[in-house]
């Protein structure tokens, strides 16, 4: 089978993803498992893959129809221009959690902030790409040390100077802090057994539930960060859709402003 035929197959057995994610997912798939660019598709459509690719997209297509993220099943997820390596232990990166690394990134610049800490940090990709793109000191917490060894793997594979450390939140952080990061878990338990069956079944649960109203850790966050945050220092969170007012008034009530 050549590189055509495997990604016309692959976008087919894709389909019921729709169009735009099909052809999204194949070529992806085909650069990871293949080392086939789109510009290598372009190029040289009619080059022959071998069998053990062939045999690899082949699965790939079956455990995908079944529901498994196509994360999972390629072991990595590009994310801020870096591939990062992921497992079950973590949550797939996800694309919006980007524009968090990337204000995080502005305001450490622009205010010439010298340490930073990711809590919850999964696979290390908002810590890793604070380290990459900053002179700022950065640390990462995560309370699964099967994330941690996840997330040091990446820091090793790319390059990036992050200590990391296993600690429920900031228990055992030593601060201060000029930023303090975090995408917590935040789903509430009525939308936890309303999402998609194969982020419920397939995702940890640990970086997922965020408790009953979905806000468990923002309360703890607003409550411990002022201990472990410099003065003037600043805090940025990812939060799920809908609760920005609830989150800003628990942050109002330890005297954020």
């Amino acid at each position: 089978m050549n590189r055509q035929q495997a990604y016309r197959q692959l976008k087919q057995a894709l389909a019921h993803l729709g169009p735009g994610e099909a052809e999204a997912e194949a070529r992806e798939a085909l650069e990871v498992l293949c080392s086939v660019s789109m510009q290598d598709l372009l190029l040289a459509p009619g080059e022959e893959l071998d069998e053990e690719q062939v045999l690899a997209l082949q699965e790939l297509a079956c455990r995908r129809k079944a529901g498994a993220p196509l994360a999972y099943l390629l072991g990595s997820r590009a994310f801020y221009g870096m591939r990062f390596a992921v497992s079950q232990a973590v949550l797939i990166p996800r694309q919006e959690t980007e524009l968090l690394a990337e204000r995080c990134i502005e305001i450490i610049q622009r205010k010439n902030l010298k340490t930073a800490l990711d809590l919850c940090t999964g696979s290390g990709c908002i810590a890793i790409c604070l380290a990459k793109h900053t002179a700022a000191a950065v640390s990462a917490s995560d309370i699964s040390r099967d994330a941690l060894a996840i997330a040091q793997g990446n820091a090793e594979k790319l390059g990036a100077d992050v200590h990391f450390f296993a600690s429920d939140l900031l228990e055992k952080a030593q601060g201060p802090y000029d930023l303090i990061v975090s995408n917590p878990p935040y789903i509430s338990d009525a939308e936890y057994a309303a999402i998609d069956a194969g982020v419920r079944e397939q995702e940890p649960a640990l970086a997922l539930r965020g408790g009953a109203d979905g806000l468990t850790f923002y309360r703890r966050i607003a409550q411990q960060v002022p201990k472990y945050l410099a003065e003037g220092g600043q805090l940025a969170l990812e939060i799920g859709y809908e609760q920005g007012e609830a989150v800003c008034r628990l942050l109002a009530e330890q005297g954020f402003d």
